[in-house]
């Protein structure tokens, strides 16, 4: 460490002397990799951009599949057992006679086995590939003994049914396209327009020397 900050003749740093003959980007990368901050959120942005990107893949179900005997699902968080593997509990739901509010319970005897790669609701990746293998999603996904179809509700159902979390990856493409879309409009306006002034000042100063 006194090696690398021993100073030269010139006084100047070992360090001084290396940054001064890197480029502008090696210096700019440098600084970032140092930023523990920066490069968590580089990371998290290129998870979401993915989830976006593939968003038929990730989503358990589809943007248009809908379920109306479990509106209002609570969430089903997932969970362990050396049993069981990773699997979620069937939600089973009544209705209040009175109030005709819906009310769901866990059954304790149904458990829905969880994977990865599982087949699921047909769809259309970017509207042009064909395929039905989603990143998590139910194994088994056939109706229950009750007639009831199981269903795996991340973070719950809304008032049609939908999955709230599919739904939620599917919002998010739109969303973060729309930064891209603003970021290369702005960039093609920026080099247009700068371009364009830039062209237009020089030829003003050339005439203006002339004459």
């Amino acid at each position: 460490m006194s090696e690398q900050l021993a100073t030269t003749a010139g006084g100047t740093s070992a360090i001084q002397r290396t940054a001064s003959t890197q480029s502008q980007w090696a210096l700019i990368l440098r600084r970032f990799r140092q930023h523990r901050v920066a490069v968590a959120s580089l990371f998290l942005l290129v998870v979401l951009y993915l989830l976006a990107a593939f968003a038929e893949f990730f989503a358990p179900y589809t943007r248009e599949w809908r379920d109306l005997g479990h509106i209002y699902a609570p969430p089903q968080l997932p969970r362990w057992s050396w049993e069981d593997g990773l699997h979620v509990r069937a939600m089973v739901r009544e209705r209040d006679p009175v109030t005709f509010r819906n009310a769901y319970y866990e059954h304790g005897e149904h458990v829905l086995p969880l994977g990865f790669l599982v087949k699921g609701e047909p769809y259309r990746l970017w509207g042009l590939v064909a395929w039905d293998r989603h990143f998590v999603g139910l194994k088994d996904p056939r109706p229950l003994a009750d007639g009831s179809l199981p269903t795996f509700y991340f973070l719950g159902a809304d008032k049609f049914g939908q999955d709230i979390f599919s739904r939620l990856i599917y919002g998010a493409r739109i969303s973060l396209s729309v930064g891209l879309v603003s970021i290369g409009v702005t960039f093609v306006l920026g080099v247009l327009i700068g371009g364009i002034s830039g062209y237009g000042g020089s030829c003003g100063y050339h005439c203006s020397t002339r004459d």
